[in-house]
């Protein structure tokens, strides 16, 4: 007895050794509800952080869970810290080759396959003073770029399939203060990063890395900043977009030539999408930080207004397969193609009735 009794303490101190790092730790989601639960655990005030359109889904992030929406059905399922996010507020979405959505929240990141949520992988680089994730990419190499922030900044790049990891910025250990506001993937084996440098006296810069020789190369430097995050996107032709305080900037890639396309003077610069138009001429659609008015500029600006202004407000913009899509705290819109100045509702609000 003794020793069956010693055999069973050796399994169970063997079990505890194990590293948890090494295990595969799955949350399972609890039942999910169909639009009959209107909303339910989203709070009045719900804003739409993120989204993303696969195919028939969109995938929305809010500040009160995660939606997966489907829009033939008009039926959706929510996901909340209780199905296992590490927290209610999303932060950014992506989706690998391998059709794994990663989920990025203010509590740290972790990945959706097969209805759960795993954070094995993720908490090898997880900084504990480091877990708001601010932006999330996926490079040519199906690897996943990870800024997450808290007293400070770093950007992880991991690749799932080696499940191995290294940082590429840190403001822990690299000498100049970087804040990575913004990444995408490039067309030639590259990202393209903008960053603000330098601290209180910040600017932005423009930088490429090239995934194959793994250097980094700054492109322009010395340009306007603000502390807010700005945003960096490829138009069809490989050429990059960026916005900066009260400026958005195309950026040629062939003639190393920065072109000023919008100048906001007084104002900021909010969201902003790139949609061609029937004669090929691509334009910045964008509002200013989460007004209700989308502006199309180019040579010239036109004005759309959405609502009105203290009941209506934008949280994002996108261009989804040259169409213009805007999450807003009335639900998901799109471009009308019959009336481009005009969008049509694609999901209800996301937000809860208010009840006593």
């Amino acid at each position: 007895m003794r020793k069956r009794t010693s055999l069973l303490l050796s399994l169970l101190c063997l079990l505890l050794y194990i590293n948890p790092l090494q295990a595969q730790f799955i949350v399972n989601p609890t039942s999910h509800c169909t639009t009959n639960c209107n909303f339910t655990h989203l709070s009045a005030d719900t804003e739409t952080t993120s989204f993303l359109k696969d195919e028939n889904t969109l995938w929305i992030g809010t500040n009160g869970g995660l939606i997966q929406y489907d829009q033939t059905t008009h039926t959706y399922q929510k996901y909340t810290t209780r199905d296992g996010l590490p927290s209610n507020a999303i932060t950014a979405l992506v989706k690998g080759k391998d059709e794994v959505l990663w989920v990025g929240t203010e509590q740290g990141l972790v990945k959706l396959q097969d209805d759960c949520f795993y954070y094995d992988e993720t908490r090898k680089f997880d900084n504990p003073y480091l877990v708001h994730v601010t932006h999330l990419e996926m490079d040519a190499l199906n690897r996943l770029w990870v800024t997450q922030a808290g007293s400070s900044y770093h950007t992880i790049v991991y690749d799932p399939a080696t499940k191995e990891a290294f940082t590429l910025f840190s403001n822990y250990t690299d000498e100049e203060w970087i804040r990575p506001d913004d990444m995408v993937n490039g067309t030639n084996q590259e990202m393209w990063i903008l960053m603000s440098v330098g601290g209180q006296a910040q600017t932005k810069q423009l930088a490429r890395y090239d995934l194959v020789t793994e250097q980094l190369e700054i492109k322009k430097t010395g340009l306007p900043a603000n502390y807010q995050s700005d945003e960096i996107m490829l138009d069809k032709n490989g050429d990059v977009w960026f916005s900066t305080n009260h400026q958005i900037y195309q950026y040629l890639v062939g003639s190393d030539e920065l072109i000023l396309r919008t100048d906001l003077t007084n104002n900021w610069v909010g969201k902003f999408a790139l949609l061609e138009n029937e004669s090929g001429r691509i334009n910045p659609y964008f509002n200013q930080r989460n007004w209700n008015i989308i502006y199309q500029n180019n040579e010239e600006t036109i004005r759309y207004e959405l609502g009105e202004h203290h009941f209506f407000y934008i949280n994002n913009i996108q261009t989804i397969d040259n169409e213009l899509w805007l999450a807003t705290n009335e639900g998901i819109l799109k471009q009308s193609t019959n009336d481009p100045s005009g969008f049509e509702k694609q999901t209800p609000a996301l937000k809860a009735e208010i009840t006593k």
